[in-house]
């Protein structure tokens, strides 16, 4: 997390880029050799542990500061966190229905190539997936809390 930081505030000087465009992690330059990790360590690991309990999400989601974000997605829960200043993170949750398995995706603004390198988006994504599976929400029926086996 250090690293981010520093990171962050030595790209500080670097006007953001006013770009409304959302990327995944692999979108960005530099990404390849961590995007397998990436997904595993986020989007796999937030899909599997709130599959069946998208409220529980949801105020997981709302206790880290996250803002409803009605996107272009589609999706049955998005969510958008200031991560850092001027550094907004996406979340686009679909929950599993009818043998179709939960998906969950963590979407960049284009703007943040300029503020955060690649292994320091990586550390953001991660970080914001381990308080989501840290939330301590109530387990709904026939579902475990995150990070609980069933």
């Amino acid at each position: 997390m250090a690293d981010l930081l520093r990171d962050y505030l030595a790209r500080a000087a670097v006007p953001p880029r006013p770009l409304a465009e959302h990327r995944s992690f692999r979108d960005f330059a530099g990404a390849g050799p961590l995007v397998l990790r990436f997904a595993d360590h986020t989007h796999h690991l937030i899909a599997r542990a709130f599959t069946g309990r998208l409220e529980d999400l949801r105020q997981a989601c709302r206790s880290l500061g996250a803002q409803r974000a009605p996107a272009p997605w589609g999706a049955d829960l998005e969510m958008r966190f200031e991560a850092l200043p001027a550094v907004p993170l996406h979340l686009a949750f679909n929950d599993g229905e009818e043998g179709l398995p939960a998906q969950c995706r963590l979407l960049f603004e284009a703007s943040v190539e300029a503020a955060l390198s690649p292994g320091s988006r990586f550390t953001l994504g991660t970080y914001l997936a381990g308080a989501l599976l840290r939330f301590p929400a109530e387990p709904t029926a026939g579902h475990p809390a995150p990070g609980q086996s069933p």
